[in-house]
């Protein structure tokens, strides 16, 4: 079982020093789907994503995604009523 939030995920301000506040709204601005990572059993949460691209100090591409933990029990029927204030992101 994975952890419902991975190790290497930042906060949002975080994300901001490192990456920059365009790419942050960017991706929070982006349409999630579901990742399928194996975590509602023991968190009962669900994972959804979006990410974009972005060129990072050094000229190199990285990808910064937005990974939020949506409640399996109370949401997956209404997805009109997801609450997306739990988030974390990934730099790679």
């Amino acid at each position: 079982m994975y952890p419902a939030i991975k190790s290497d995920a930042i906060n949002e301000d975080e994300a901001r020093k490192l990456v920059g506040d365009e790419a942050v709204d960017k991706v929070l601005a982006e349409n999630c789907d579901f990742t399928g990572r194996v975590i509602d059993d023991v968190y009962e949460v669900v994972e959804m994503s979006a990410s974009v691209n972005f060129i990072d100090d050094d000229g190199d591409d990285r990808v910064l995604t937005v990974l939020y933990l949506i409640n399996s029990n109370e949401q997956l029927n209404e997805m009109d009523t997801f609450d997306y204030s739990d988030y974390t992101f990934t730099i790679n």
